[in-house]
């Protein structure tokens, strides 16, 4: 049985200002968890499942000793649950604050998302990322926070795999000083007609307001994906035009 104190630890968990002070992050799902046993970006403090998932996967749990496994009931998982429908597990792991790795970024392609919000979008441009090979992510501090609990459902996976980093757009440029920067606009240049030279930093706006206009004076080159001429929509979806954008730069 999970103690009251307890309980008020890993709810406080699903609030940003608590995973900062704590340095604490929660994941919930069979496919995740068990991704969690296996990674090595994040230290694995703790899962938390009811029986039938635990005897479920005893082998698994049996590779690694070293990981506390406390097993509740559903009426608990429900309690310390954000989803509507919890699902058998959780795990508690810890975090250490990333840094900008140059090489990463010398190698291939950056993102810089710039105010995008929706925790939906950012995770699944995250996981379009990876399919496309990029590494290295980075964050306006006001984008969504890489720890929430919705877009880590969205990204799945591929928190483990990719580095995320939260900076200002000042210090990422200075970071990135020697790489161009391309940024999405309806006003730039179609990318059909544009052929990129990779390293490089690909910059996505707020869902809205797109790239706010201190970050777009920086950008060496604005790029659009051309829509066709019967289409009545202003805009794409910034998770969809990411992936569009990615598998023209990339040359996928």
């Amino acid at each position: 049985m999970l103690s009251k104190n307890k309980i008020f630890h890993l709810t406080s968990l699903q609030n940003k200002k608590f995973r900062e002070q704590f340095c604490e992050f929660l994941l919930e799902g069979d496919k995740i968890v068990k991704e969690s046993l296996v990674q090595k970006n994040f230290k694995l403090l703790e899962i938390l499942a009811v029986e039938r998932w635990v005897e479920q996967n005893a082998i698994l749990l049996s590779k690694n000793k070293q990981v506390e496994v406390t097993i509740i009931s559903e009426k608990e998982l429900g309690r310390i649950s954000s989803l509507k429908s919890p699902n058998q597990v959780m795990a508690r792991l810890a975090f250490s604050e990333q840094v900008f790795n140059l090489p990463l970024a010398s190698s291939g392609l950056t993102i810089y998302l710039d105010g995008v919000q929706d925790p939906g979008n950012a995770g699944t441009i995250i996981r379009t990322a990876e399919w496309f090979g990029v590494k290295q992510i980075i964050f306006s501090p006001d984008s969504v926070d890489r720890f929430n609990t919705k877009f880590l459902q969205s990204c799945m996976g591929s928190i483990f795999r990719v580095t995320l980093l939260h900076i200002d757009y000042k210090a990422c440029r200075n970071l990135t000083m020697d790489l161009p920067w391309w940024g999405a606009s309806l006003s730039g240049k179609s990318i059909n007609d544009y052929i990129p030279s990779l390293p490089g930093v690909l910059v996505m706006g707020n869902e809205g307001s797109g790239i706010r206009p201190e970050v777009e004076i920086l950008l060496d080159e604005k790029l659009k994906i051309p829509k066709n001429n019967n289409a009545d929509t202003e805009s794409l979806n910034v998770s969809v035009a990411t992936g569009i954008l990615l598998s023209k730069l990339t040359g996928l």
